[in-house]
């Protein structure tokens, strides 16, 4: 696990900023899709087609817990590209 009290400041501030953006793009991207099924600019039959591949059914539970791990998982893959790049302008 990873300890903040081991870091330095600049590390701290790294890891705190990579988390903000990270869950940032994650939710905006969220949002963007759930306005544009709303709205009927992108029909639901693709998305919960691709989301039964993973979860193992498009029945309506199945869908809501796809929708639920979407989220956390689109933060963390934000996290780790913010990461990589502060880890990329620091070498």
């Amino acid at each position: 696990p990873l300890q903040l009290s081991a870091l330095d400041e600049a590390a701290k501030h790294a890891h705190f900023s990579a988390w903000y953006w990270g869950c940032m793009v994650a939710v905006v991207a969220l949002g963007v899709l759930a306005i544009a099924i709303a709205q009927g600019a992108m029909p639901f039959a693709p998305v919960a087609a691709f989301a039964s591949k993973w979860i193992g059914g498009t029945d309506q539970p199945s869908v809501f817990v796809a929708g639920l791990l979407t989220g956390p998982v689109l933060m963390v893959v934000g996290y780790l590209v913010f990461s990589t790049i502060h880890w990329f302008r620091m070498r």
